[in-house]
């Protein structure tokens, strides 16, 4: 009998082990997954608030482009009819005069209006200060690599690499049409 209980208490025993191991391992499955769970919807809240944050932003710059598309369209308007402003009136003293008529010179209208050549003529300064700007950077750039290279070899392929011609290169390292032709041969270079 004495063997019976105690096959019966280790069977227990090692029943309440395997039932703790299997509890413990649905238990830790449980906290992983609600762990990722919670992770994904922290990520998932952010996202959300980026684009909730992003859209007010989109939605603010469209307002005020509509803002400014309906002031743009009231001065059309006004131009159009013709707006009324006070100038010296010679009958009664008031100052009257509609403005973008007849009446105003050329100059002072085309202060007040589009003109594409206007544009097209401060575009084409723009890009040509740009121009001369990137110019002087990519001179300053292209000095300061040529002073590390020791060989003139090196120099004309260097500047060839920018697209430089025979002749502004042979003013740039002082050489003589001789000296670029013996260095294009030896480095087997063909412009």
């Amino acid at each position: 009998m004495a063997v019976i209980v105690i096959s019966l208490v280790a069977f227990q025993i090692i029943t309440m082990i395997f039932a703790y191991f299997f509890i413990k391992e649905r238990i830790e499955k449980k906290i992983v997954n609600k762990a990722i769970i919670d992770k994904i919807k922290k990520e998932i809240n952010s996202m959300i608030l980026q684009l909730n944050e992003t859209t007010l932003n989109n939605i603010n710059l469209i307002e005020d482009k509509i803002k400014n598309l309906d002031k743009k369209l009231i001065l059309a308007d006004r131009k159009k009819t013709g707006l009324k402003i006070e100038t010296k009136n010679e009958n009664n003293g008031k100052k009257e005069m509609t403005l973008f008529s007849n009446e105003i010179p050329e100059k002072k209208v085309q202060q007040f209006t589009y003109n594409p050549e206007k544009i097209v003529n401060q575009t084409i300064k723009a890009t040509d200060i740009i121009k001369k700007e990137d110019d002087l950077i990519n001179k300053n750039k292209i000095d300061e690599e040529l002073k590390e290279l020791p060989s003139n070899n090196e120099k004309v392929r260097l500047l060839i690499g920018y697209g430089w011609n025979l002749s502004d290169i042979k003013k740039k390292l002082k050489l003589s049409s001789g000296e670029l032709e013996l260095l294009l041969n030896i480095e087997n270079i063909n412009i």
